[in-house]
């Protein structure tokens, strides 16, 4: 059996001679006519009737497995990075294409599991064919990666005890001493495919569970298994710790995946990861991404496009450096309470809410400020004046998302939404929460964690608050030479997405424990540094020039408000 193992997994049967396939795989003609979801359904089911079939030989099993895999596995890969690349699906076609793609890798994991069990009986120094063995760990490992790349889509967990039994199989290589042996997991499907090692297969996944509560995009997602498989390659695991060379750890006790190393302390079945060299090749794509372009070691069509390279480059960088992570924690505890916000996101949407929250609020308050008062007297007065307003924000737009605020401090919320939140849900997302309370108001604030709960048909959003009574300004971009004529009719800059309209942004007044300096919060599309815009907030006019960004997240830009006016 050793040797027709050996001669198997370097020759598989070819596509085109499926019709001599045997009976028991009969069904695989089938597949032909299916779509991928169905032909996945179909194969998971078939997979379950080999595991479970005790009469099937160790030879048969792998016979049926390999070919099952050269005419299943390319739909199952063409069809996950169909569904990472795309946006909003219908709920019924997303859950389909989920429920098919992770249970068919689940059945193949739990089957190539079996076989490896039926290969290594006690005790494991047992005559087994060690070539036959490093390559089916190869390939339960390769299906891990998959399977737990689609319950990140969903934001959900590992499956129970995966973890253990990936470190299971690590043990048996290394006791087997083929840890750092070249291999490459499926080798006969995927011939282009890059060759790696266990350990380095074993440290790939265990990185990516790293990303588990990091909101990640689907293509997201998508793309870090893509450069861990480019990147991470050549690895291995140290049984010793280095302070200065190790950022993670491996406990191959325990049922979870790779952890920042902070406090811990170090026992026999720890494993320390050195991730220089992958540090190093992020922050390289960083700076050609910047550029518009990408590592002539990486395919654009794996990629997506290079926007979603960077943004998923950014991500990594954070999560993997040694200099730049930083670890989120809460400024202050929050306190217990259940209200109801309506949602906008997008700073474009935001500044529509709060100019529409304005216009049913403060109509009174605006007609009776006065021209003689200054600019930021203005503000002031329009502030104080929104306190007084109790008109319920959710009867005024009841079309929005609505989320539960579940616990608040003066500088953050915690708030519950469904799952479905997750298609625009990210770190760094702007928001607007119109609250439901006397006074009603506004809260913009920041996406800073999102989590899936016990409850997987919810997640929960950790936020910063940014302002609590921002308001809304209209903004255009002005020729400098306008500056000098007598009038207020000043020429819209060339060049500006909004020539003649100009555009929505918001003024964030100094609020005591959120701010110091009032600032704008604009479209990143519209901003340039150092031109002149003329704004008006609260119909009081005036010129300013935009300094350098203090933030900038995903369509938006934030500037300290310039005081001193133009002209």
């Amino acid at each position: 059996m050793a040797n027709f193992i050996k001669k198997f997994f370097k020759t598989s049967i070819s596509k085109v001679a499926i019709k001599n396939l045997p009976s028991e795989l009969a069904w695989l003609k089938s597949l032909t006519t299916l779509d991928d979801v169905s032909a996945l359904n179909l194969t998971t089911k078939h997979l379950a009737l080999i595991l479970n079939n005790d009469a099937l030989t160790v030879k048969k099993r792998i016979d049926y497995l390999s070919v099952i895999d050269d005419h299943t596995l390319p739909r199952a890969e063409k069809l996950t990075y169909q569904f990472a690349k795309s946006g909003n699906l219908r709920a019924d076609l997303e859950l389909s294409m989920t429920n098919a793609a992770f249970n068919y890798y689940r059945q193949s994991y739990l089957n190539y599991l079996r076989l490896i069990e039926l290969l290594t009986p006690a005790p494991l120094d047992s005559n087994i064919d060690h070539n036959a063995l490093l390559i089916l760990i190869a390939n339960v490992v390769s299906i891990s990666i998959n399977m737990l790349k689609w319950r990140y889509f969903d934001h959900v967990p590992a499956p129970a005890n995966m973890w253990l039994q990936l470190f299971k199989l690590y043990e048996i290589a290394d006791k087997k001493n083929m840890l750092n042996i070249p291999i490459q997991a499926f080798g006969t499907v995927f011939e282009n495919a890059p060759s790696s090692t266990i350990s380095a297969y074993i440290m790939q996944v265990s990185i990516l569970g790293t990303l588990e509560n990091t909101n990640m995009q689907r293509m997201h997602f998508q793309t870090a298994v893509y450069l861990l498989n480019t990147w991470l390659n050549n690895v291995e695991m140290a049984t010793k710790f280095d302070e200065s060379a190790h950022l993670f750890v491996i406990d191959l006790k325990k049922d979870a995946s790779a952890k920042r190393i902070r406090h811990f302390t170090t026992t026999s079945s720890c494993r320390y990861c050195h991730i220089d060299a992958l540090e190093s090749k992020l922050t390289n794509a960083l700076q050609l991404t910047g550029q518009g372009k990408i590592p002539e070691d990486l395919a654009l069509t794996e990629v997506g496009d290079v926007k979603n390279l960077r943004e998923t480059l950014q991500i990594l960088s954070s999560e993997w450096s040694k200099s730049h992570y930083v670890r989120q924690r809460r400024k202050e505890e929050r306190q217990g309470i259940e209200k109801t916000a309506a949602i906008a996101y997008g700073i474009l949407d935001i500044c529509n809410q709060v100019e529409h929250y304005l216009k049913k609020t403060s109509n009174v308050g605006l007609n009776i400020l006065s021209n003689r008062k200054s600019f930021d007297e203005k503000l002031s007065s329009h502030t104080s004046i929104r306190r007084e307003s109790s008109i319920n924000i959710l009867q005024i737009e009841p079309q929005r998302e609505a989320w539960t605020i579940s616990d608040e401090s003066p500088r953050g919320l915690g708030a519950t939404t469904s799952k479905e939140s997750k298609t625009w849900l990210k770190t760094g997302r702007l928001v607007g929460l119109a609250m439901d309370e006397r006074p009603p108001r506004v809260v913009l604030a920041l996406v800073r964690a999102v989590m899936p709960m016990r409850d997987l048909d919810k997640l929960h959003v950790g936020l910063e608050v940014i302002a609590r009574f921002a308001n809304w300004a209209h903004m255009r971009a002005i020729e400098p030479q306008a500056i000098i004529e007598p009038t207020n009719k000043f020429a819209p800059l060339a060049g500006s997405n909004s020539i003649s309209m100009g555009f929505n942004a918001l003024y964030c007044p100094i609020e005591a424990g959120l701010s110091e300096e009032s600032t704008l919060i604009l479209p990143k599309v519209e901003y340039r540094q150092n031109e002149i815009y003329e704004i008006t907030v609260n119909r009081s006019t005036k010129l300013i020039k935009l300094g350098s960004p203090v933030d900038a997240k995903d369509d938006w830009v934030k500037v300290v408000f310039p005081h001193v006016a133009v002209g």
